[in-house]
């Protein structure tokens, strides 16, 4: 009997004469004809022991399954990472690409005008090599195509002032007045010629239809007037009245670079349009 705990043996008889257990009774016959219960008391030491290593079983799971779950963590983390590096990799490669691919063009570009320099000095014309457009070249691991534009074929609206920056005089209203009819060509309003002159003139007097500084400070977010000629032609988004839709008509005929001073238009490379422009009648 173990200390501290009760035991109460319970003991089934049948009607009939059994034989009593003798000593040497096999401890199987013991439990088919005894039923013990521990009441009251203590509970034995063996059964404590088995909570225990159960409970510490299940911490081991616990903790087991934490550490797979932060290791799953990471690896997708570096996986992740991984993933992102080599699409950089790949990105920063193709740029490369992309760029020596464009210096290409460039430098075939400079090749054919130098060889046009140094063969056919006396004019400029489309019927010259140059005025040929490179048609899709294999190249590497891209293809090479280009087209090479007279500037010189189109209306330079740095010409609409003198050297000075003045809007008057008669030459430089001649230049105007064709603007405004290439605007009448494209179907456009000729009165925004004004704005476009107040632009680049060098006072802050406004032209009948023009806009100078007051215009523009007025706007959200307000700025000025240039008064200086324009830099790029994407500049004209700046200029009152010329929204998206006109400056797409209107610039492919339309050119800052070149000789501004002498407005001359080459005659050889000029669209149909700008030679009609050109045209008082």
């Amino acid at each position: 009997m173990i200390p501290g705990v009760s035991v109460v043996t319970f003991k089934t008889t049948p009607d009939f004469p059994f034989p009593q257990p003798v000593a040497s009774e096999n401890r199987k016959s013991k439990k088919r004809n005894a039923k013990t219960f521990f009441i009251g008391g203590s509970i034995p030491e063996a059964v404590i022991g088995n909570n225990k290593l159960r409970d510490e079983g299940g911490f081991a799971l616990l903790l087991s399954l934490l550490v797979v779950l932060l290791l799953t963590v990471l690896i997708l983390e570096l996986d992740f990472q991984a993933r992102a590096d080599l699409r950089a990799a790949g990105n920063f490669r193709d740029d490369l690409k992309a760029f020596y691919l464009a210096r290409s063009a460039v430098s075939a570009g400079e090749a054919i005008l130098k060889d046009d320099l140094r063969f056919s000095s006396k004019y400029d014309g489309l019927d010259e090599l140059w005025a040929y457009p490179v048609p899709d070249y294999p190249l590497g691991d891209g293809m090479l195509s280009g087209s090479i534009a007279d500037e010189e074929g189109k209306f330079n609206l740095n010409s609409l002032v003198d050297a000075t920056g003045k809007s008057k005089g008669s030459v430089v209203e001649v230049r105007q007045k064709r603007l405004q009819r290439l605007f009448k060509l494209l179907g456009l309003n000729p009165d925004l010629v004004d704005p476009i002159v107040d632009w680049i003139d060098n006072d802050n007097e406004p032209r009948p239809f023009g806009a100078e500084d007051e215009t523009y400070r007025r706007l959200d977010p307000a700025y000025s007037v240039k008064n200086a000629r324009f830099d790029t032609l994407e500049e004209l988004h700046m200029v009152k009245g010329i929204t998206d839709e006109v400056y797409l008509k209107i610039a492919p005929y339309l050119t800052v670079y070149g000789n501004a001073n002498n407005g001359a238009v080459n005659v050889n490379t000029a669209d149909a349009l700008v030679l009609q422009s050109l045209d008082a009648e």
